[in-house]
């Protein structure tokens, strides 16, 4: 118990520790995608370290069995694969006041982090496919292509869970968008 309170005790201190940098992170609306997705986002700062970033969209379907997973985009066989999703992403900037020391730009919350991501998959319309929820833990960066314009990657490791077919499996986390900023 006193191994618990002290990890609860550390996180809460290392998540609440402010960053002194003259680039706050920013709010804004954002439309993203990749060759699997397409959606509309909003990232959303709790304090200078960490944001929230909420996106809804359509994409693809993870396909999950047991202790395997795989993804599938588009129609086959009459099938079609192609479905909304719901996501949420929590973010720890850990190097933005090394980005900013180094005269790189920090526009569009540009900076490597640590995150946490969840996502629903609504792709139910074939019994094998059912509804989906991944949830991953990874380490990423996001950089500014210009002003507008923003690139994002991370890799990692997930959980997923079919809950129509009450399957589950580890994998690999890995992500790639683009993505053009609204403020």
């Amino acid at each position: 118990m006193k191994r618990i309170f002290l990890l609860l005790t550390l996180l809460f201190s290392i998540l609440s520790y402010s960053q002194k940098n003259n680039t706050p992170l920013t709010s804004f609306f954002k439309i993203e995608g990749f060759v699997d997705k397409i959606g509309v986002g909003y990232e959303l700062p709790i304090n200078d370290r960490l944001l929230l970033d909420l996106n809804t969209g359509i994409g693809g379907a993870n396909i999950i069995s047991p202790n395997e997973i795989s993804y599938k985009l588009g129609k086959d066989n009459d099938i079609n694969y192609s479905g909304v999703f719901i996501k949420g992403q929590l973010r720890y900037y850990i190097s933005r006041e090394n980005r900013e020391n180094k005269n790189r730009s920090l526009v569009n919350n540009a900076g490597s982090f640590i995150g946490i991501q969840s996502k629903f998959n609504f792709n139910g319309n074939e019994d094998y496919i059912g509804k989906t929820l991944l949830t991953d833990v990874h380490f990423g960066q996001q950089l500014p292509l210009g002003n507008r314009f923003i690139f994002r990657y991370h890799i990692g490791v997930g959980y997923a869970n079919n809950f129509d077919l009450n399957y589950n499996t580890l994998y690999p986390a890995f992500n790639f968008t683009f993505g053009y900023t609204f403020k």
